[in-house]
């Protein structure tokens, strides 16, 4: 089908493979290579060793990583390649709005009582699939208000040059705080991730209005949430 499977962080190749490498960085004088094999120049099918999984350059741990990239050598999301039992529908857990002093505000009761109106929202999502200890990003996600602002994320595919970006997309600083992983629903400066659409809601009107949020995984399983948010200036 033309789309490439990456696997990185391995410990060693199969043989030949490695001796393809191997005759290339000594001809080349260089320990780092990025080399491209010709078509079919390693034939595998399914059940073909490629190599073993490991743990070596930024990595935590021996795992295995794997990426699936179309032609245009954008990232895929590599769960539509797999037949992945899906019985749970993704997980509103929570939402965190920061006021523009840098107070971090949590609902209580599914309301917020927040003193500014300009505000960004960051929120725990994730999906299950079938175990509950599951914690995979949705598909997409989105959050309106009751005057028609919409914003939205869909997670398909991105390019691989775009990976900073996609790092500025979590919010690192409430990780650290609640050990919890959170998507912003704001655009930070420089942020170039492609899978945002419509714009940001970060102004809030004084007195009582709403939020609703929506996410979806690849089965199609949907999940909803309304938080009111009460602005008193």
């Amino acid at each position: 089908d033309k789309n490439i499977s990456v696997y990185a962080h391995l410990s060693r190749f199969r043989p030949d493979i490695a001796d393809w490498f191997e005759k290339r960085a000594y001809n080349l004088q260089r320990n780092n290579l990025d080399l491209f094999p010709r078509i079919n120049q390693f034939p595998v099918k399914r059940g073909t060793l490629i190599g073993w999984s490991g743990t070596s350059g930024a990595s935590t741990g021996p795992h295995l990583h794997l990426e699936i990239r179309n032609p245009a050598n954008e990232l895929i999301n590599p769960i539509g390649f797999f037949s992945v039992p899906d019985t749970m529908p993704p997980v509103i857990d929570e939402v965190i709005i920061k006021e523009s002093n840098g107070h971090l505000v949590k609902a209580v009761r599914d309301t917020f009582f927040i003193s500014s109106t300009i505000a960004y929202i960051s929120a725990c999502i994730y999906d299950r699939a079938i175990f509950p200890e599951n914690k995979l990003a949705p598909l997409q996600m989105s959050v309106r208000n009751e005057r028609g602002d919409f914003f939205q994320m869909d997670f398909r595919k991105f390019s691989f040059a775009q990976n900073p970006s996609v790092v500025r997309h979590s919010n690192r600083t409430l990780q650290k705080l609640y050990q919890k992983k959170y998507h912003r629903f704001w655009i930070e400066p420089n942020n170039k991730a492609p899978f945002y659409s419509g714009k940001a809601i970060t102004q809030f009107p004084e007195g009582i209005s709403e939020l609703y949020f929506q996410a979806i995984d690849y089965t199609g399983k949907t999940s909803f949430k309304r938080y009111i948010i009460k602005v008193q200036v």
